[in-house]
């Protein structure tokens, strides 16, 4: 119970999200618990012309924290205006990673960003993802590079997950497999995209998990991002639970996480960040109407 007794202690002042000056004591805080950190610079959505300096905050802050786990979007790159530049600067994030021997997810967000996200982020794990040396392809502690991020909300995220699985065996490199629920339900409950239901999408994501954790897929770490207790149970009682990782966001499911480190499973505080409010209120308002659609 230590994480629990502990964590308000270090948990910064707007609760959901860090302002960048509260990022060194919260990180090291988080370590000294025996928890991981994804960090996430929490700017969405924004237009090509301040694509710059959005990937250099993110690059500085790999440089601040390579023990870290980091986030990007590529709506933050300047997708919605200038897609292959977006693209080009995950590519220069996912090679800085690499270099850094640190890990990142490339985070999915709204239906018509998902075939341009999905191709950037499958390029990426080829890129820059270690090879499969022969056995499991993973070596003890080891992560992959480049997470891709899976919405089992939607109709098609089985049938994608398992296809890049094959892919990544096929081709020989590890795959980090990031599964999600969703977080864009609000904007895309009319795309057609989604699964009908609740329960459908909680066997969804049931589904995925058990396809990245099946022992045919060796090559695949899975980092199982949710606070549901069936799906961290279902992940903690695999045969393959070493290629489990866990998280949940910053602030909420304390309990989740605490037991999670009682486990000595690896898991993670999602924190988003801003160098000032106005970074950080569009993104939190965002989770704020998704956290009412689901009800």
């Amino acid at each position: 119970m230590a994480f629990l007794s502990h964590i308000r202690h270090i948990t910064p002042r707007l609760h959901f999200a860090a302002l960048s000056h509260e990022l060194p004591a919260l990180v090291e805080g988080l370590r000294a618990l025996g928890c991981g950190t994804i960090i996430d610079f929490a700017r969405e959505h924004r237009p090509s012309v301040e694509s710059h300096r959005v990937a250099s905050v993110i690059a500085q802050r790999m440089h601040e924290y390579p023990s870290a786990m980091h986030a990007i979007k590529l709506s933050a790159l300047g997708a919605q205006d200038d897609r292959a530049l977006a693209a080009r600067h995950a590519t220069n994030i996912a090679a800085l990673a690499a270099r850094l021997n640190t890990s990142m997810a490339v985070d999915a967000e709204e239906n018509s960003l998902h075939r341009s996200y999905s191709e950037t982020a499958s390029g990426l794990m080829e890129q820059y993802n270690a090879k499969i040396d022969g056995s499991s392809g993973f070596a003890p502690g080891a992560m992959p590079t480049v997470f891709k991020t899976y919405q089992m909300y939607r109709a098609d995220s089985v049938d994608e997950l398992e296809k890049d699985i094959e892919i990544a065996k096929n081709r020989g490199y590890i795959m980090g497999a990031k599964l999600v629920r969703g977080a864009y339900l609000r904007l895309d409950r009319d795309s057609g995209a989604l699964l009908p239901t609740k329960a459908a999408t909680d066997a969804s994501y049931a589904k995925g998990l058990e396809t990245a954790l099946s022992s045919a897929n060796g090559h695949v770490m899975a980092l199982v991002a949710t606070r549901n207790m069936d799906n961290i149970e279902q992940a903690l009682a695999s045969e393959n639970t070493d290629r489990a990782v866990f998280a949940q966001l910053l602030g909420m499911d304390d309990e989740t996480t605490s037991r999670l480190v009682e486990e000595r499973a690896r898991v993670f505080k999602y924190v988003p960040f801003g160098n000032g409010i106005t970074d950080l209120t569009p993104y939190l308002f965002r989770r704020f109407l998704e956290r009412l659609s689901w009800g």
